[in-house]
């Protein structure tokens, strides 16, 4: 249970650094790449000198490959979505993600449709009505049509956390014997690649990076903090599924990040804390829950 906390702390500290970032610097597609470009390049230095560099097959480097493209939307997306709502709310929301992997096995391998699935898709779907965005917002220094862009963007980082959480599955519904950390390192690297060429596209279009590179030890102390958050949460939760079962690690790890994101939100950043949004959370919580019976 030391590496799931572990991991718990460090998925935290990863969250809360996107969410500073964005708190810190303007929210520009450049700049939150930047940031993913180093911050991806010092996960795969950490992975590397941690698991080893080891070959795989072609198969394996294709998902991994996919999961490199899946991780580099996600993180950008979401790194917006927290750079334009609340934390609390943009976790919630987020958390939908688990729904993802649970109807892919459903429709394409046949899994079994049980109850406590199925409440636990409901609890998530009831999750995402309670938070669209209401005509009046209890924020009157936030304008509507940022409200509604939050949301959106908020969505497309959940969907494309679904997709990449049913690519991670796939290696051990596919490939139950390749290396997960062999794995792990490819597809950072991907990721990594695929940040760093878009910094190029950038760079060639004539995109001022200045307001990013004026300040290189600020934006050092955030690659750090993103950068070995990332690796070193992914290390723990490897580590604690060789002890603790996959049930229990998944939703302990959802749920828990979710719960201690919201209090910290709500005493760190002062985000309000109402009657709808304490149901919305234990709504959460709830469907997390019923959903690892997948």
């Amino acid at each position: 249970m030391l590496y799931l906390g572990l991991a718990l702390l460090f998925y935290c500290i990863q969250n809360i650094a996107n969410k500073e970032f964005g708190k810190t610097f303007p929210v520009k597609l450049r700049g939150i790449v930047f940031l993913d470009a180093m911050a991806m390049t010092v996960v795969v230095i950490v992975i590397g000198l941690i698991g080893g560099v080891h070959r795989v097959s072609g198969a394996v480097l294709l998902l991994a490959a996919g999961f490199g493209v899946a991780y580099a939307s996600t993180i950008i997306l979401l790194q917006n979505a927290l750079a334009l709502g609340p934390m609390g709310a943009t976790k919630l929301l987020y958390n939908f993600y688990m729904v993802f992997p649970v109807l892919f096995s459903i429709f394409f391998c046949g899994e079994t449709l049980t109850l406590p699935i199925l409440l636990g898709i409901v609890c998530m779907a009831g999750v995402t009505v309670l938070s669209v965005p209401r005509d009046k917002d209890p924020d009157p220094n936030r304008l509507k049509k940022d409200i509604f862009r939050w949301f959106i963007v908020t969505l497309l980082a959940t969907a494309s956390n679904g997709v990449l959480t049913i690519v991670k599955r796939s290696l051990s519904w596919q490939f139950p014997e390749a290396d997960t950390a062999s794995f792990t390192f490819w597809g950072f690297a991907f990721a990594a690649v695929i940040c760093w060429s878009v910094v190029i596209v950038f760079k060639w279009r004539k995109q001022d990076f200045s307001t990013w590179t004026a300040h290189p030890r600020l934006m050092a102390r955030f690659v750090l903090a993103v950068g070995l958050s990332t690796a070193l949460a992914s290390l723990f939760q490897m580590l604690s599924l060789e002890t603790v079962p996959g049930v229990v690690v998944f939703p302990l790890t959802s749920g828990g990040v979710l719960l201690l994101l919201w209090v910290y939100a709500a005493i760190a950043y002062r985000e309000p804390v109402r009657k709808r949004g304490v149901f919305t959370l234990l709504l959460g919580l709830t469907g997390a829950f019923l959903l690892s019976f997948f």
